[in-house]
């Protein structure tokens, strides 16, 4: 774990140095929640908030039936109070761990700036009765004949997903 908080602590004075715009995110296995019970969590914290950088998610993200704890997270040193943000869990039984998200809706002055290309999906009458239509043809055959659920689930997501940019092409 000391190897891990001098990494972070190395990446965020970098970060920092440059003056970037961040976000990093993910299963930090450091229950944020549970600052009283050991010392790593706040010296964690400690680093964050020395960087200039902010926890958005404030809410267990791991319940199980005897913990709750708070190891997923997405921290920025973004403040712009222009810009609507959201930031939540979505509760699905898919892992033990809730999903998190952070949506940063940019203010009509970064949109202005940016000149990029944006590419849409359409998602029209035709487009949903194509869909529904290549959904009931599909031969699902090959995600049923695996034992393996990770694999099951790989296959029909792949099947899926080939489905999805077939009948909603970019």
């Amino acid at each position: 774990m000391k190897c891990f908080l001098e990494r972070i602590t190395e990446i965020t004075e970098k970060i920092n140095l440059v003056n970037k715009k961040c976000y990093f995110l993910g299963d930090f296995n450091i229950d944020l929640l549970g600052v009283n019970n050991s010392d790593i969590p706040g010296e964690f914290l400690d680093i964050i908030y020395s960087s200039f950088f902010k926890p958005l998610i404030g809410k267990h993200t791991r319940i199980t039936t005897n913990t709750a704890t708070l190891i997923d997270n997405i921290f920025t040193n973004v403040f712009d109070e222009k810009a609507a943000c959201i930031n939540g869990l979505l509760f699905a039984d898919i892992s033990d761990h809730i999903p998190i998200f952070h949506i940063h809706k940019l203010s009509n002055e970064n949109l202005k700036e940016s000149k990029k290309v944006k590419s849409i999906r359409i998602y029209d009458k035709h487009s949903m009765e194509s869909s529904i239509n290549n959904l009931d043809c599909a031969d699902w055959r090959k995600s049923k004949n695996n034992e393996d659920p990770n694999i099951y689930y790989n296959n029909f997501i792949q099947k899926f997903t080939e489905i999805h940019n077939d009948s909603f092409p970019i």
